[in-house]
């Protein structure tokens, strides 16, 4: 075990998180890790869009690392270079103790020679109390969110009764009435399913659908930690979300339905159907993920589902430096004219750019 450095003037060395086993065990036992440090979250991303995962820890190579700062490096021709963590990820809280330590670990990381060769560096703690600190340490607000999760530790019953009546209880027993069928797994049938119904949900919020790759790679590099949950009428997939599960956390990630049958209560049905598979399998929390400020109706349904929310704000340094060089998301007019076809390919392109 290595001495802590509690040192002003940390050195920082460079751990490869899919090549250092280390990684995972540090993934293991710290307790601000979810699902998006995992080894297997890294691997998708580097193999579906090209990011380098990076791990700065002030331990020498050849001591445990008990601390770390996580990033990917994107690379692009249209968007310029950065450091992020993560890409894709609604979070990504910086492993280590307290606000003092992160202070240290970003004073040593802004003296890095990576630090200077890419255009911005962005971080997405979860822990609200790493604000302050990140601020004195000259990285600014850049992005806002709201961030919901359910405390399932309570139990099952407990969970349902905070559920809202008519909007979530209600659905879920027109489900139960209709008899959908429910389904999980991480096949490939499984999830060429739900992407049956991602398409055209993307293609109504005016949004390119994640590339057909990234689903793919998840569940190679996940394992039985990615599953495809799916509500169908008569054979036939109506609703689906996908949940990623690491530690004593559930995050349900994506999520898509055909609004023809909306009214059979496919979605609260497979929120009911999560909640009680976390609860079952010792969960504590169903992180809900982020929400934009300007969507509130997507607040109102986490809200109904008996999420608790908070300010999620995501940071960037230098404080001048534009998000992105020369990509901006396609107007959303265009996008929902576009043929699902076309959408997808544009979608596979897009993503590689835009992490």
């Amino acid at each position: 075990m290595r001495k802590e450095n509690n040192s002003a003037n940390s050195e920082l060395f460079v751990l490869d998180p899919l090549t250092d086993p280390q990684w995972e065990r540090l993934v293991e036992r710290h307790p601000r890790a979810t699902g998006f440090h995992s080894a297997g979250w890294l691997r998708a991303l580097s193999r579906t869009y090209g990011y380098a995962p990076v791990a700065f820890t002030p331990a020498r190579p050849d001591e445990e690392s008990e601390e770390a700062l996580l990033f990917c490096r994107v690379e692009s021709r249209l968007t310029g270079r950065r450091l992020v963590s993560l890409p894709f990820s609604d979070h990504c809280d910086p492993l280590v103790a307290d606000p003092a330590r992160l202070e240290t670990l970003l004073r040593a990381l802004a003296r890095r020679e990576e630090i200077s060769r890419v255009d911005y560096s962005a971080l997405r703690p979860l822990s609200p109390e790493f604000h302050r600190g990140l601020e004195t340490s000259g990285w600014v607000a850049a992005e806002r969110y709201l961030y919901h999760e359910i405390d399932l530790r309570p139990g099952p019953e407990a969970v349902f009764r905070a559920l809202h009546k008519s909007s979530v209880q209600r659905k879920i027993r027109r489900a139960e009435r209709e008899g959908l069928e429910y389904r999980e797994g991480n096949s490939a049938d499984a999830i060429d399913a739900f992407y049956a119904l991602h398409l055209p949900s993307r293609r109504f919020q005016g949004a390119p659908p994640q590339p057909r790759a990234w689903f793919h790679n998840l569940a190679a590099c996940l394992g039985d930690a990615f599953r495809v949950r799916l509500a169908l009428q008569r054979g036939r997939p109506v609703a689906a979300v996908v949940t990623l599960a690491a530690g004593r956390r559930m995050i349900y990630k994506y999520g898509a339905s055909d609004p023809r049958f909306n009214a059979l209560g496919g979605m609260p049905f497979l929120f009911w159907k999560t909640i009680r598979d976390g609860c079952d399998g010792g969960f504590e929390v169903l992180d809900l993920g982020r929400s934009d400020l300007d969507n509130p109706g997507l607040i109102l349904f986490k809200n109904r589902l008996g999420a608790r929310s908070r300010e999620l704000m995501y940071f960037r340094r230098p404080p001048g430096a534009r998000r992105t060089k020369g990509l901006r998301r396609p107007p959303v007019a265009l996008v929902r004219r576009l043929p699902l076809p076309v959408l997808e390919l544009l979608g596979r392109w897009l993503y590689r750019h835009g992490g």
